[in-house]
């Protein structure tokens, strides 16, 4: 095993390499047994996308999911000795289970199986699959589109593929450095225009193609395999957006774009971190999330420092680069990433003098994040007022529902906060914690059966 600072790689049979650790993930190990994921995880994934595909259908968007497959659940005949994977795969058991739900949901594995012969689908130094692989799951893409947007896929036969030296994510990795070919497609029809393209370290990712020749819109919720689908998806919809990371479907933005069509394409090996049920729900709203690092402002580079300092729990680092953007803010756009920093840092009452100096109007997040302050000084009332302004901005944001329906509940108004938990479990059913604070708010009440099944259904059993 040769390793990096955060990713490890395996070398099986026929120089084929294989990821092993990525990021805290463990693709291999995880996939070798699936008894507790299928018992843990993945009812909670599929709860998710129950709830999603609810939410979407509300608006007459459709969805498609495909769980883009590991190497190794394709090409287990190159694995190294002593390692071997589970069947049905995790990708497997998503699809199955969500086509049971009725969400379409596109088997990538079993056709990329299918697929097997003398043209690879996976690149022997990348975890990746083949632009050729991609072009077998676009097709299944547009096929699983409803026939109401009249998609019409790229003729096979009018794209070719070039092979490119190329490292690859898993050859960089050893020492020395392997070079394998990778593809280039060359898509016919012109180029897309890009309106939109920005990143935050990686981490939030907004892209925007048009294409005159397209139909309808898209929403392509996207890990790095969509980079081998985006050269046919953004040649196909007059418009394609393309957000990361993959585990969040951001509703705020749904309901602006109002897209024909939500792709939602998650890595297999993603589904082996741990599940994050409010990632739906973000108490920023979209613009905040993915475009306030686009443009050429003058606090851009101290905003994206800030910002990942707050992901990662920096909170000193968050502070001093938050200062120093907001001395160069001159319209308070950033004030809310200053106001975080405080706040986590233990400075409520900083927090909530700096939203009282903005002459920024009040936005949901900001709300938010006032609350917070106001219920750290201990100004209970306050604090439940102030979340809920803020959900008066986005009434269905369920993490903004538990936060009230958590509070109020403290305050002893059991009654009072039951509608808030219920509209919390309903729009993130698999927020254990609004399971929990539901539970405990239908106790209050008497309604004991109420109270067994909201403990069950947030995974609490009782000690036998």
């Amino acid at each position: 095993m040769l390793a990096g600072s955060n990713l490890s790689v395996v070398e099986g049979r026929e120089g084929w390499l294989f990821l092993e650790r990525s990021d805290g993930a463990e693709p291999l190990k995880a996939g070798a047994d699936l008894t507790e994921w299928s018992r843990t995880t993945l009812p909670l994934l599929r709860a998710t996308f129950r709830a999603r595909q609810a939410r979407l259908a509300a608006r007459g968007i459709a969805l498609v999911v495909v769980v883009a497959p590991e190497k190794a659940s394709v090409y287990d005949e190159f694995l190294p000795a002593g390692f071997a994977q589970d069947r049905p795969s995790a990708a497997e058991r998503l699809t199955d289970v969500l086509r049971q739900d009725g969400v379409k949901a596109v088997d990538a594995t079993g056709l990329l199986r299918q697929a097997k012969g003398v043209v690879p689908l996976y690149y022997d130094v990348d975890s990746h699959w083949t632009s050729f692989a991609a072009y077998r799951i676009y097709r299944a893409l547009v096929a699983a589109a409803p026939a109401r947007l009249g998609l019409t896929p790229i003729p096979a036969e009018t794209i070719f593929f070039r092979d490119k030296p190329s490292f690859g994510d898993l050859g960089v990795h050893l020492s020395p450095e392997r070079k394998g070919l990778l593809q280039q497609p060359e898509v016919p029809g012109g180029d897309v225009e890009i309106a939109v393209d920005t990143f935050d370290d990686r981490e939030f990712n907004f892209q925007q193609h048009r294409y005159p020749g397209g139909r309808g819109r898209a929403l392509v919720v996207r890990d790095s395999f969509s980079s081998f689908l985006s050269p046919f998806l953004s040649r196909t919809f007059a418009e394609t957006t393309y957000i990361s990371p993959s585990n969040s479907l951001p509703d705020d933005l749904v309901e602006e774009l109002s897209p024909d069509l939500v792709i939602v394409q998650v890595a297999e090996r993603a589904m082996f971190y741990a599940h994050q049920p409010l990632a739906d729900w973000n108490l920023r709203s979209w613009r905040q999330t993915f475009l306030e690092t686009q443009a050429d402002h003058p606090a851009r580079r101290h905003t994206r420092r800030a910002r990942q300092a707050l992901r990662t729990g920096s909170w000193a680092e968050a502070l001093e680069a938050a200062r120093k953007a907001t001395a160069v803010d001159e319209d308070d756009r950033l004030v809310h990433n200053l106001v975080a920093a405080l706040l986590h840092s233990g400075d409520a009452a900083g927090a909530l003098a700096c939203c009282d100096a903005t002459k920024q109007p009040a936005n949901r997040y900001r709300l938010a994040l006032e609350a917070y302050a106001l219920w750290a000084l201990e100004r209970r009332e306050e604090a439940i007022a102030r979340i809920r302004r803020a959900l008066a901005h986005q009434p269905a944001n369920a993490h903004l529902q538990h936060q009230a329906g958590e509070w109020i509940l403290a305050q002893g108004r059991s009654a009072e906060a039951l509608p808030y938990l219920e509209a919390a479990v309903a729009g993130a059913p698999a927020h254990a914690p609004s399971w929990y604070h539901l539970g405990m708010a239908r106790h209050a009440l008497g309604d004991l059966v109420g109270t067994a099944a909201a403990f069950q259904a947030g995974g609490f059993h009782p000690v036998e």
